[in-house]
This record gives C-alpha cells, structure tokens and sequence, in this order.
C-alpha cells in the first residue's frame, strides 16, 4: 500500500528544515509557507496482507493526524503530548 500527503505549513521552508530531520519532502509554495509531502508504503505479510487494503483509510488518517500535530507543533508549539497524556 503506497500513498502521498501533502500538508501546508504557515512557516518559511529554513525554519521547517530546522524542526524535522529530513527536508527533502519540502516544497516552497510562497516564501513565507512550506509544503511537507509525505510519501507512506507499507507492506505486509500473512494475514494483513489481505486486511490492510479493507484499512486503507485508517492508514492515511492516521499519517495525516502525525502530520496535524507537527504542523501544530511548528507553527505553535503546541506539545500533543500535553493534550493526550
């Protein structure tokens, strides 16, 4: 199962590069906002090789919540550790 997510975030692309570890998924759109592609394949054996495509949608909600909470991170700090624990 392969799939790409683009997520826009309000900040300049050097200071993004400066929170993540890896920026070659960053596009600049216009200079003050940065677009974070990120691109998930997951393989699979036994039984959730036949599972996983009925799950699908929950694979790509889940990526894009981890994406939404750094997003929420870069931009405001706000820690979702805090909120969940």
């Amino acid at each position: 199962m392969k799939y790409t997510i683009p997520i826009d975030i309000a900040l300049p692309r050097r200071r993004v590069i400066e929170l993540l570890e890896d920026p070659a998924n960053l596009d600049d759109i216009p200079p003050e906002r940065t677009q974070w592609l990120s691109e998930n394949e997951f393989r699979f054996t036994g039984l959730m090789r036949w599972v996983a495509p009925l799950m699908r949608g929950s694979f790509i909600k889940q990526s894009r919540q981890y994406m939404e909470d750094f997003k929420a991170f870069a931009e405001h700090g706000t820690d979702v550790r805090e909120a969940n624990g």
